[in-house]
């Protein structure tokens, strides 16, 4: 297996192409960010970095794939196509900054196929993003070769515990995956050895003003402290019976559309950047209590690695805020492992 890595990040794709093929040879890398090139060199040190894929010439290229070339991995940003660049005010799809690189990965791509006509190539972006640039994408990849490219939409909650929704485009067909092979269990750290670090800070609760009342849901959730975890009480709508998302599920909220629904029992998806609540991997852990009585704290690194599929410590180089930072932005071990076992050579 000979292939090339473009948009690294922290070596997902790596991570599952070594262990689906452990006499794999990378041909090249592409990374620019500073930490996640340190993460990415630690592991794969002898893998050579190709810079900017902006600045990647022709005979670049052509020199790196003239003794042939299996596979493209690529998951380019996501930052101008996704649902929270409507959020952020940055929605600009493939015509923006970031998200347009497509482009110069198309070019790279159009050179490797040209050289080697029946490579595979693997391409990562979010599932969230509108019909109108999917379509694009997949238009503009089909016309690298006469070979049909497929377009797989794997939520990595179908594999493990987090909700992670993704699109890839394939040259091979990929069936979607029939069994979880994670549980909680597999994922938490026993609550006795977790720090108070990450345990939600009273300030923290404060700021939401104690009652926290979400849109669109029919629950008002109460909070007091009972010894060294915060309890909440929840008073649901005297119209609906039954428990609460948050008396059923390990990690949920209690919206009933979306974007704000998750499956009960799973994961939301860990975000990059900044913020706080979920989306910065908040925990509601049931471990710690009763059917109304949980500890809300934030995941711990290790955890964060195994919602992703990678080992133990893999970013322990970076703090911890860069560690979630790259770990938002990872492509998912799971997925990756799912697919390959599709791939023909």
């Amino acid at each position: 297996m000979k292939y090339i890595s473009l948009f690294s990040g922290i070596g997902g794709f790596e991570v599952a192409i070594h262990a689906a093929f452990p006499k794999a040879e990378c041909l090249g890398y592409s990374e620019i960010k500073p930490s996640a090139k340190k993460i990415y060199e630690n592991h794969f040190p002898d893998h050579i970095n190709l810079g900017d894929i902006s600045k990647i010439s022709p005979d670049i290229v052509e020199d790196l794939v003239k003794n042939g070339c299996d596979l493209v991995v690529a998951g380019f940003p996501c930052t101008n196509l996704s649902s929270m660049a409507t959020l952020k005010g940055n929605y600009s799809g493939l015509n923006g900054p970031k998200s347009g690189l497509f482009y110069q990965l198309l070019n790279f791509l159009r050179i490797v196929f040209q050289k080697c006509p029946e490579v595979n190539i693997i391409i990562e972006n979010n599932a969230s993003m509108s019909s109108e640039n999917r379509d694009r994408i997949t238009k503009s990849l089909q016309t690298l070769s006469n070979r049909p490219i497929y377009l797989s939409k794997i939520d990595n909650a179908e594999l493990s515990v987090q909700t992670r929704k993704r699109l890839f485009w394939t040259t091979f067909p990929v069936e979607k995956p029939t069994k979880c092979l994670h549980e909680w269990k597999d994922i938490l750290e026993p609550l006795e050895i977790i720090d108070k670090s990450f345990y939600v800070s009273d300030a923290y609760m404060n700021g939401m003003n104690t009652i926290i009342k979400q849109k669109n849901s029919p629950y008002l959730v109460f909070m007091r402290k009972s010894g060294e975890y915060q309890e909440f009480f929840v008073i649901e709508n005297p119209e609906k019976n039954g428990r609460t998302r948050y008396q059923l599920s390990m990690h949920s909220d209690t919206g009933d559309k979306p974007p704000y629904a998750y499956p009960i029992g799973k994961s939301r998806p860990i975000c990059a950047g900044g913020g706080g609540g979920f989306s910065n991997g908040m925990l509601i852990d049931r471990r710690a209590g009763g059917d109304d009585q949980f500890l809300f704290r934030y995941f711990t690194m290790k955890e964060k690695e195994r919602l992703f599929g990678f080992p133990d410590d893999y970013t322990k180089l970076l703090s911890n805020t860069c560690r979630s930072d790259v770990l938002g932005n990872a492509v998912s071990v799971y997925c990756v492992n799912h697919i390959l076992k599709y791939i023909k050579l």
